[in-house]
């Protein structure tokens, strides 16, 4: 009876807690150019209400990939479109919701704890993510506007074919 309650507990906490065995790495400075630029677009695009995303959020053949669903039958009749059309019309609401808080703002730099230690903790991409994807937390980006400095967060970053995507906003 113990082995089947531990074996359960892992199989459970490897489907809901990411990759077992993912260890924190340094962030080259280089990347961390790279998240910088990203956070800073980011921050435009969504100010700016920019319809072309391009290079900031994945793409939905980029969303299937780190889904896990690269075949269109993997995911039931319509070939996983729900789930990743939901990841894309959230994106897109958190956008929406920020872009009142960004009007005149101007980009300072990135934050947050990972930031600051200068480390990533990539961990599988939530409940759906393919086992092989890699997500970290993101950065918090600090800009200026009406005279004060304020934040708000890059909730998750996704890496796809090598660069990094914002998979989710936090307004």
């Amino acid at each position: 009876m113990r082995r089947s309650i531990v074996g359960t507990w892992l199989l459970l906490g490897g489907l809901f807690a990411g990759d077992v065995g993912a260890v924190p790495r340094r962030l080259a400075p280089a990347e961390r150019a790279e998240i910088t630029a990203l956070a800073r677009r980011v921050m435009e695009i969504v100010r700016d209400g920019a319809r072309d995303p391009s290079g900031v959020f994945p793409t939905p053949a980029e969303l299937r990939v780190v889904f896990g669903l690269r075949d269109p039958g993997d995911a039931g009749p319509d070939g996983g479109g729900m789930v990743v059309r939901r990841q894309l019309e959230a994106l897109e609401r958190d956008a929406r919701d920020l872009r009142p808080r960004l009007a005149g703002a101007q980009f300072r730099g990135i934050a947050g704890p990972s930031y600051a230690r200068n480390t990533l903790d990539p961990r599988r991409c939530g409940r759906y993510g393919a086992p092989g994807s890699q997500c970290v937390d993101g950065p918090v980006v600090e800009y200026a506007a009406g005279g004060s400095v304020r934040r708000f967060r890059i909730d998750t970053l996704v890496r796809v074919g090598g660069r990094w995507r914002v998979l989710d906003l936090r307004p």
